[in-house]
């Protein structure tokens, strides 16, 4: 969530219900292929936590779904019962909420949810069936005194369309409906809840940054808000997670592309911005509702074509199935008489190449008896000559090598001599130009501090109410006096997507102390943790513990 974003007041209600709600339930509110797997792994290594029994993996989703097993199998059951299923993008039916079967669902999810998440106090309920029927689910988790948040993820369409394509055998333009269905549903339906959107790009690109919005739009207690678990996301989000790609500008230049698709993606864009932009869900309200209209002529049509066609498909696919299975017993037979055949002609022509060779190689061995009789008489004369080569040539060596010993004893002594020498001078140099660093990093320092002092003048003077910390003007003072912490430097490194009105020392201070980047191009602090284990495992702040106790102890603060 950008700064400034304007918050709906019962958003607000939602944060601050302490009296009403005693647990947290994070709904992933994302289309089938749309990255949601990815996001769900992001939430729980932040510390979410996931159901009992999870869904496996499979070719379509090697990483894992991260879904409950048992609750992916009642809605499977519910959506039958409401005579739809996930492909399809009909609205879903309002009347099956007055029916017998909504109280029957709702009571069979509760138990579910009971055994899948116990009284954890900030779970993860993911799964794509679940945007057919979010109302349902909001009933739920509200008479458990669960507190409902929600996380949009979002992928270029496009994407979406030829991942289905791939996996299901959808064409185009089903995936961009199923498509327009989920997100438009999944919106409305969360529009009173704490919500964050996150677009699958951003999150592999800008993994980092991607992260800290989620935890900024949705202001929980993370378990795991720590350096390590940060790690472990950009990890994870390193891996081949992407198969299908398309540019943004593909979803404006390329043809065929519905033009409601396109301005829904661009309200979602937004949305990432600011989660309650007014604009954007205005937009998204006119989409919704033209959508509805077009659907409720054409959904009942079209699910009576879908069905024809897939009993259609389902008895082609019976008589494929039998033919190619006579096909393969007569190719099998006639095979295996090709093979018995070549065989037995195999097996004779082995037999009179064997004989042939037997006689080829008796010949060999008469030719080979006289020719090593013949060896073994040269090898004994050469053997002689060489033996008194050998004693003529060893006793000259032997008085070569006594003169090499004492010139090389000679070179030995001089060379320690300069060894030294150049030792003692390395050392003075070296001291110099620590002692000329350490100066110009104290005169840097120096600089930056006051230009600090002068802002936070300004500032104070003018429009904060806040009064001062000592504590952390004391931190700051140490960390920017040091000369380490290069502001230019860190805004360029990781502050180059925020505002100017974002202090570089306040985020390091805040965030990046925690996260171990670096202050500048004169400290490492990846590596000085790396490369003394004893400080990473204690928890310390890597940069103070130099500055209090490595410089004194001659720990290098960058690889040499």
């Amino acid at each position: 969530m950008v700064a400034g974003a304007a918050i709906p007041e019962q958003v607000f209600d939602a944060m601050s219900g302490t009296d009403r709600f005693e647990r947290t339930a994070i709904l992933v509110l994302g289309m089938h292929r749309s990255g949601t797997s990815a996001v769900t792994r992001v939430l729980s290594l932040l510390g979410a936590t996931l159901p009992e029994r999870l869904m496996p993996k499979a070719e379509g989703n090697p990483v894992g779904y991260f879904e409950p097993m048992e609750i992916v199998s009642i809605h499977e059951r519910l959506l039958a019962s409401a005579d739809t299923e996930w492909s399809d993008w009909g609205a879903f039916p309002q009347d099956w909420y007055r029916s017998g079967s909504r109280d029957a669902f709702l009571a069979e999810l509760t138990e579910a949810v009971i055994r899948n998440y116990g009284d954890d106090g900030l779970f993860l309920v993911k799964d794509p069936r679940l945007l057919r029927f979010v109302p349902l689910w909001r009933d739920l988790l509200t008479g458990l005194r669960v507190r409902p948040a929600a996380v949009l993820p979002f992928r270029n369409p496009i994407e979406v369309a030829l991942s289905l394509k791939r996996r299901d055998g959808f064409p185009q333009e089903h995936g961009f409906l199923l498509w327009l269905r989920h997100v438009l549903d999944a919106e409305f339906h969360s529009r009173d809840l704490v919500r964050a959107f996150v677009s699958y790009d951003r999150l592999l690109d800008q993994k980092r940054m991607a992260t800290y919005g989620l935890i900024e739009s949705l202001p929980f207690d993370w378990p795991r808000k720590t350096s390590a678990a940060f790690d472990e996301i950009a990890k994870f989000l390193d891996g081949k997670l992407r198969r299908n790609t398309a540019s943004r500008d593909d979803l404006s230049l390329l043809a065929g592309i519905p033009e409601p698709v396109r301005a829904t993606f661009r309200a979602y864009e937004a949305l990432e911005r600011d989660p309650y932009d007014r604009a954007a869900m205005s937009a998204l309200d006119a989409v919704r509702a033209e959508f509805d209209r077009t659907t409720g002529v054409m959904a009942d049509t079209f699910k009576a074509l879908r069905r024809q066609f897939e009993a259609d498909q389902s008895e082609a696919i019976a008589m494929r199935s039998e033919v190619a299975t006579y096909e393969k017993r007569v190719e099998a037979r006639a095979k295996e008489l090709l093979e018995e055949a070549s065989a037995l002609k195999q097996q004779r022509a082995e037999v009179a190449a064997l004989h042939t060779e037997l006689q080829h190689r008796l010949a060999d061995i008469d030719n080979l008896h006289g020719t090593l009789h013949a060896m073994q008489v040269e090898a004994a004369r050469q053997n002689e000559a060489i033996r008194a080569v050998a004693d003529e040539r060893y006793g000259s060596l032997h008085a070569e090598i006594g003169g090499l010993n004492d010139a090389t004893h000679a070179l030995k002594v001089e060379a320690a001599q300069h060894q030294n020498e150049n030792r003692a001078a390395s050392s003075t140099l070296e001291r110099s130009i620590g002692g000329l660093q350490e100066e110009v990093l104290r005169l840097r320092g120096a600089a930056v501090y006051a230009d600090y002092r002068r802002a936070q003048a300004r500032r104070h003077r003018w429009w904060s109410r806040k009064k001062p910390d000592p504590a952390r003007a004391a931190l700051c003072a140490l960390i920017l006096r040091s000369g380490l912490f290069d502001p230019d430097w860190y805004r360029a490194r990781y502050l180059a997507a925020a505002g100017p009105d974002l202090d570089p020392i306040d985020h390091y201070i805040d965030y990046g102390r925690a996260q171990r980047l670096s202050p500048g191009p004169n400290f490492d602090a990846q590596w000085y943790a790396e490369a003394n284990p004893d400080v990473a495992s204690s928890g310390h702040d890597v940069l103070l513990h130099y500055l209090q106790h490595g410089r004194e102890e001659g720990r290098p603060p960058l690889r040499r």
